[in-house]
């Protein structure tokens, strides 16, 4: 799924901010005298990650390389590339500089963030933070980012590597939408004891500013 008008409404860099990174971006492309743009050449106090994301969203440029997932994706992919090869720290792109984490979770290393408009789940790993929704396809996250806010499987959050294998497992057995809704009536109803009592604790969030830098295998 692409990103939408709605969701960049509210999230947009002012005009001077947009047209000075431009500008920047074009005086680079006339100095260098080449097509591509390096992240690394720009003027990262005027061109930040979450500027080339809103520029990369109106089309004005598309973003290639290794950390190009991190990125908006258009259906036309814009004249002016820019190669982003620099692992950025997460709070540089996600909105308001926080990430949310259960208050009675302590020891998961999983987190949501407002990511392009969108909640995502961001797993932290020794190598820098890892998306486990899917960026750009927003409509199949949501049974994930559900499982996680009524938390009712700890074991499987709290695993220590292939998480979003064990998730993902987890999630096929509720593909189909009847099986799902079984699920849904199970986790709230009061006869199983994970439920007892818990209702209005399990999608209590902390917020706090990630530590770290984005992974680039997703």
């Amino acid at each position: 799924m692409l990103q939408t008008d709605l969701v960049y409404k509210y999230i947009s860099p002012e005009p001077e901010q947009l047209q000075t990174c431009w500008e920047n971006i074009k005086d680079t492309v006339k100095s260098l005298g080449g097509a591509r743009v390096k992240y690394s050449d720009l003027e990262h106090t005027i061109c930040t990650p979450k500027t080339i994301s809103y520029l990369a969203y109106t089309d004005s440029v598309s973003v290639i390389g290794d950390y190009r997932h991190f990125f908006p994706r258009r259906e036309y992919r814009a004249q002016r590339p820019i190669v982003v090869s620099e692992r950025f720290s997460l709070d540089q792109l996600i909105e308001k500089d926080h990430i949310f984490r259960r208050t009675d979770w302590d020891d998961t290393s999983v987190a949501l963030a407002w990511y392009q408009g969108y909640l995502h789940l961001f797993e932290a790993r020794l190598n820098g933070w890892y998306p486990l929704t899917k960026i750009g396809q927003e409509s199949q996250n949501g049974r994930m980012i559900f499982m996680y806010m009524l938390g009712t499987d700890l074991g499987i959050w709290n695993s220590n590597g292939r998480l979003s294998t064990r998730i993902n497992d987890q999630l096929k057995k509720l593909k189909d939408e009847s099986e799902f809704k079984h699920f849904y009536n199970r986790l709230w109803d009061t006869d199983y004891p994970h439920t007892l009592g818990k209702q209005l604790d399990l999608a209590k969030l902390q917020p706090i500013v990630p530590m770290g830098k984005i992974g680039r295998d997703i």
